[in-house]
């Protein structure tokens, strides 16, 4: 059995997403390089991480996890984390020199096969209109000299999208073209691109206006949970009223999905979108903890189910799922196969894919998630050992990044994903 932070997590999200509460700051650097603190962002230089340290820190958390409940299968005591869980970030797009250097490794390298998920070929685009404004929210679409379609995003709120020709298989493919093509349908076509800068691309089209802000948890529920979902249930009550003064232009929709793993009660429980928060309420408070036992999970079902089967705007300012996981899916080839058409259609449908990692992963899960991040144009998070709770969390193989509390990070993003900028 695992340790749970998870639901925590979502309701300490849940509340500062639409309260935009703040009990105080914290921001300092941490070079993941190293355990000093520093006042300075780095450029991402490379990183080189021994064996034995990940070694180490592999054991020591598998030993957590080994300690978690007591021997009668018992929740864990209760911790009153609101607000003071932190975390970390780090945008792989944004240094992307690091990953590439990262991707030469014999340990990372090796991770991409058995995954069979590959970010070595990617195109970058930037689409405005004649006028100089970024087209949001249009359909990019990247295809091969045959014809054939080989990747599909859409433009965020910066009129940016990266594709990638090869994410399931290191091939390499010439002769590329794109279309784009606005919510009226209007399309055009490029070509002679370029693989190693950003493709400015001037397109006589219209951006979505729609002030619509898609949010959904996706979140591991099983093992000891029971104590973070009671503070879930008696925290969401006045969501609808701090949403508004946070963000009034916004009409947000919120969805939640809750997976375990098969042969427990259920594999995905689902709660589509909506704006009526009494539902939402009452959706959560239904909820229990329990099952699991092994250490992976359905990480699979629920990521298929949660871009598959939810209702997603069409047209939106932007789309956010934060999937919250402290363990890997089982990895077979079949389960590969479907985390590949879910984020493959996440990409599609511009919904982009944070994880926050929480105690229990191991790199080779790190490589998956940060993977998601990378081909849906998001970023990658993870909890930090700074706040002191809950069990030790693995250290991530990044640069120097900032150490804030979750709560603050979670909203920044979701600011920055929908063009606003956090005070």
């Amino acid at each position: 059995m695992k340790t749970r932070h998870s639901l925590v997590i979502v309701a300490a999200l849940i509340i500062w997403v639409f309260t935009g509460c703040t009990g105080g700051s914290l921001k300092t650097s941490v070079d993941g390089s190293s355990s000093e603190k520093s006042s300075s962002l780095a450029d991402g230089a490379a990183y080189s991480e021994s064996a034995e340290s990940t070694k180490s820190d592999e054991a020591s958390l598998k030993s957590d996890v080994d300690k978690d409940l007591p021997e009668d299968g018992g929740q864990e005591p209760k911790t009153n984390s609101n607000g003071l869980l932190t975390a970390g970030e780090w945008n792989d797009l944004d240094n992307w020199a690091f990953w590439t250097d990262l991707m030469k490794s014999d340990e990372w390298k090796n991770m991409q096969t058995q995954w069979d998920f590959y970010t070595t070929e990617k195109i970058s685009v930037i689409v405005k209109n004649p006028s100089g404004q970024v087209i949001e929210d249009a359909q990019i679409k990247l295809i091969a000299s045959d014809g054939k379609e080989l990747w599909s995003a859409r433009t965020d709120v910066f009129g940016s999208a990266v594709l990638f020709p090869a994410a399931f298989a290191p091939n390499q493919y010439t002769n590329l073209k794109i279309t784009v093509s606005d919510k009226n349908g209007k399309t055009q076509t490029y070509e002679k691109l370029s693989s190693d800068k950003i493709n400015e691309l001037t397109f006589n089209g219209i951006s979505s206006e729609e002030p619509i802000l898609d949010i959904m948890f996706v979140t591991d529920a099983t093992g000891s949970m029971g104590d973070e979902i009671t503070y879930l249930q008696a925290e969401l009550s006045d969501i609808v009223t701090k949403i508004n003064k946070q963000a009034p232009e916004l009409s947000v929709r919120v969805g939640n999905l809750f997976y375990r793993d098969r042969g427990d009660e259920y594999v995905t429980r689902l709660f589509d979108f909506t704006t009526d928060m009494t539902k939402v309420q009452r959706d959560i408070n239904a909820q229990e903890a329990g099952g699991g036992g092994d250490y992976e999970e359905a990480v699979e079902e629920a990521l298929y189910d949660a871009v598959k089967k939810m209702s997603w705007s069409k047209n939106a300012k932007a789309r956010i799922m934060f999937l919250i996981l402290d363990a890997p899916p089982h990895q077979t080839p079949a389960n590969v196969k479907k985390i590949q058409k879910a984020i493959e259609h996440a990409a599609e449908k511009g919904i982009k894919v944070i994880p926050i990692s929480a105690s229990g992963i191991e790199k080779n899960t790190e490589f998956l998630m940060r993977f998601f991040s990378i081909t849906t144009n998001s970023t990658y998070t993870f909890l930090t050992d700074d706040s002191g709770i809950g069990n030790s969390h693995l250290k991530p193989t990044v640069g120097k990044y900032d150490v804030e509390y979750l709560n603050d990070l979670t909203i920044r993003l979701i600011l920055k994903y929908t063009g606003h900028k956090a005070i």
